[in-house]
């Protein structure tokens, strides 16, 4: 056994959500077509297999819910490893089907020989037993399991895999409001007319959302006269695998929940604490690492998030849809789509637990009546989950063992990808781009997976570096370096509980005079710095620059992961509580991305930073910083700060005792630096950021100070004034439409200044 939960509280006993009368039985499933390809950098054939289900027809208001049992799922046969799955609801036409519509409680896949290790309580609180799939926002969060690694399946035949489907026609439903209407089907409430079983005492629970229901007509109460037409509707999987099972290290999948293992709960309405917290910590059995996380909320989730022997490791967002005309994938006030608490593209890769190590989930719903993500809100939640998805690499030698890579691949992976390993998703991109000249230098499979792991990186290329750092140290004396990274490129830095920023960004440059559109060279210098193999993550904007646009559609269109990438945005004043919120959301519709950081661009109530600038009072910043607060605990933003805040500014939201800001974005060059900001930033855990730090055009390029610094490293004095930053692990934002300007001062990072020169350069 590999975990076992501990349970504080009492046990409950739950219904069992797979048994009972079954609406639509002996489903089957028909295979729709085979794609075939090979792993670019990794070498070993890939399937993907999209299968249907036979129709599934429903009446305005009814429910399916099927059996497993009933519900035989093809995959495909024999021995092999699924690398990743992701399935959704389409209509006749193949078309995906709005939730809306059909709302998707949840459709999953399990396998009758697996056994979910993590919730093993007493009783029939086991928790789920899925394997793949789970709810609404499956289309849009596939599981794709981190390159090398997979479930492994063993001698399969036809009946290894059934389907749990619990779908809700939501159309026609009796109620003055059609939202309010829906989400009480969607959520289990008690009604007249759902079946014997579905009374007040069972309100919330299965036994009115389909199982126990009468006669196997289950089904919302429909407006008086509603014709029971019924329309088909399928469900639509996809499979990713190999039969190259000797190359892929297997992984275990464990389901977190919480409450105490629970398949699902209820929260009620709070307006005097609107967040309610469930919160499990489970025993871990054995060493494992964990490979890849994501959550899985209902509709009213605020985040769920997990923990390590009390150390926060990773949070899942949500993310609601804004699309008022209710697009599939894109459905308002619908929770369309979890961000992944780690994965392989993600700064934490994995996560190492030993035997007796705790695991804490937790799960947050916002229980106030005015939610303002959702069309209809009155602060209660029925048949609600919190779930923690995990992938754990198993502890079988003899398949969970690769040889290193080989010198000769190696040494091509640093030549071709050496400014980028460590940042794994760049250097995936960078060995799939060279996959040719790898591969004839020997690197196959795992080799280049652990070269691209920041691991490996430590391990087996940081001593190739290291050398040239000794050599470069003994022809300078016995300076102190106070920079500690590698040279080879520039790390990330942590601001905040599991999120890391780059060092670098592009500040992508102000539209607002020109009318809110960037020009053709600005936009293209954000698409080729993304499109770049050297750092290019990193992303500055601001409301005011008037360029959302631009800036989610070059991220979208550089063929990047979200994940790989960075994001900052500045919303422009301090604003009233529910103001700073209502920005924010503002913000994100027009990138159509939600962002990593969110600023308060100035201490300003008004005005702006030299620019009429009417400062803020104590109460409004307060105000304005509990309103981020918000922000960040409604998912709009994995992190918050300010920018352009001096030791006064901060004070104020220090005092609050809440949350402090993980970010703080100032101006800061070479001549121009405010110390005592940066100090008090450093003892309170605040990250420092520069802006503008060349100066635009206030840095005096000719002092021979750093040029003759400049000139002893054989770089610019744009160089050598970016490293002064950088070697301080102060992050920075550079704003240029030549790119190429950008690209060449990223080697700021491939050497190191000398104490006596980082003094030199701090006292001009």
């Amino acid at each position: 056994m590999f975990f076992n939960v501990f349970v504080s509280l009492t046990t409950l006993t739950l219904v069992n959500a797979y048994t009972g009368n079954n609406v639509a039985t002996n489903i089957n499933f028909q295979h729709a077509f085979t794609k075939h390809s090979v792993h670019p950098t990794l070498g070993y054939a890939v399937q993907k297999t999209t299968f249907r289900s036979q129709a599934l027809p429903l009446n305005p208001g009814q429910v399916v819910f099927t059996n497993p049992a009933d519900t035989p799922m093809p995959m495909p046969t024999g021995t092999y490893a699924i690398l990743g799955f992701i399935g959704e609801v389409i209509d006749s036409q193949n078309k995906s089907v709005p939730l809306s519509t059909v709302y998707d409680h949840h459709w999953i896949a399990l396998d009758k020989f697996h056994d979910n290790v993590v919730c093993t309580s007493s009783g029939d609180s086991r928790g789920p037993q899925y394997v793949f799939g789970i709810g609404a926002e499956s289309r849009n969060t596939p599981a794709n399991f981190p390159d090398g690694q997979g479930y492994h399946v063993y001698n399969a035949d036809e009946n290894q895999w059934g389907a749990n489907i619990h779908l809700l026609h939501t159309v026609d439903l009796e109620g003055s409001s059609p939202a309010a209407a829906a989400k009480q089907c969607n959520e289990c409430y008690y009604a007249p007319g759902k079946g014997p079983q579905c009374t007040v005492a069972n309100n919330g629970t299965f036994m009115c959302c389909g199982d126990a229901c009468y006669s196997g007509i289950c089904k919302c109460p429909t407006k008086p006269g509603t014709k029971m037409i019924p329309t088909d509707y399928y469900l639509s999987y996809t499979v990713t695998y190999t039969y190259d099972v000797e190359v892929i290290a297997p992984i275990g999948i464990g389901v977190y929940t919480t409450p105490n293992c629970r398949l699902y709960y209820g929260v009620e309405r709070n307006d005097t604490n609107p967040y309610s917290v469930s919160r499990t910590s489970f025993t871990v059995e054995e060493d494992a690492e964990i490979v890849y996380a994501v959550g899985h909320l209902h509709t009213g989730g605020v985040n769920i998030s997990m923990y390590v022997n009390d150390e926060y490791v990773c949070t899942s967002y949500p993310t609601y849809g804004t699309d008022p005309s209710n697009t599939a994938g894109n459905e308002k006030g619908y929770l369309v789509k979890m961000s992944y608490c780690f994965s392989q593209n993600e700064t934490t890769p994995s996560v190492k637990v030993q035997k007796g190590d705790t695991i804490d989930i937790e799960g947050i719903y916002y229980v106030g009546s005015n939610d303002e993500r959702l069309v209809y809100s009155d602060g209660t939640h029925l048949n609600v989950m919190a779930y923690m998805y995990t992938a754990y690499q198993l502890k079988d030698p003899k398949q969970n063992t690769t040889a290193p890579s080989p010198p000769s691949c190696a040494s091509k992976l640093i030549e071709l990808c050496g400014k980028v390993i460590g940042f794994q998703g760049q250097c995936d991109d960078c060995a799939t781009t060279n996959a040719n000249e790898l591969g004839k230098a020997g690197c196959k499979r795992h080799g280049v997976v652990k070269a691209c792991a920041k691991k490996w990186y430590k391990d087996n290329g940081r001593p190739m570096f290291e050398k040239k750092q000794e050599q470069q140290q003994q022809q300078q004396g016995e300076e102190d370096y106070s920079f500690s990274s590698s040279p080879a490129s520039c790390p990330t830095v942590e601001i905040a509980n599991g999120v890391h920023m780059p060092l670098v960004s592009l500040g992508h440059p102000d539209g607002a005079s020109r009318g809110g559109n960037a020009t053709i060279n600005e936009t293209s210098a954000l698409e080729l710095w993304l499109s770049s193999a050297v750092n290019g993550t990193g992303i500055d904007t601001a409301l005011i620059y008037q360029n959302q646009d631009q800036v989610g559609a070059a991220m979208r269109a550089s063929g990047r992961s979200r994940a790989s990438m960075f994001l900052v945005t500045k919303i422009p004043n301090v604003l009233s509580r529910k103001a700073m919120v209502e920005a924010v959301r503002k913000d994100i519709a027009q990138m159509g991305e939600t962002p990593d950081v969110v600023l308060i661009h100035t201490p300003c109530s008004s005005g702006f930073v030299s620019h009429g600038c009417v400062h803020a009072t104590t109460a409004e910043i307060k105000e304005a910083w509990l309103g981020m607060e918000d922000v960040l605990k409604l998912g709009l933003s994995r992190a918050i700060g300010v920018s352009n805040f001096g030791v006064e500014d901060l004070q104020p939201i220090v005092n609050l005792n809440g949350t402090l800001p993980s970010l703080n974005q100032c101006e800061m060059y070479v001549g121009n630096h405010d110390d005592s900001t940066i100090q008090f930033c450093h003892e309170h855990g605040i990250q420092y950021e520069a802006y503008s730090p060349l100066g635009r055009g206030s840095l005096n390029v000719q002092d021979v100070r750093i040029q003759t610094i400049a000139k002893a490293h054989d770089m610019s004095v744009y160089q050598v004034c970016l490293r002064w930053i950088t070697q301080q692990n102060i992050p920075m934002a550079l704003s240029t439409t030549k790119l190429e300007h950008d690209l060449s001062d990223l080697t700021s990072c491939n050497f190191v200044l000398t104490k006596k020169e980082m003094t030199i350069l701090s006292s001009i």
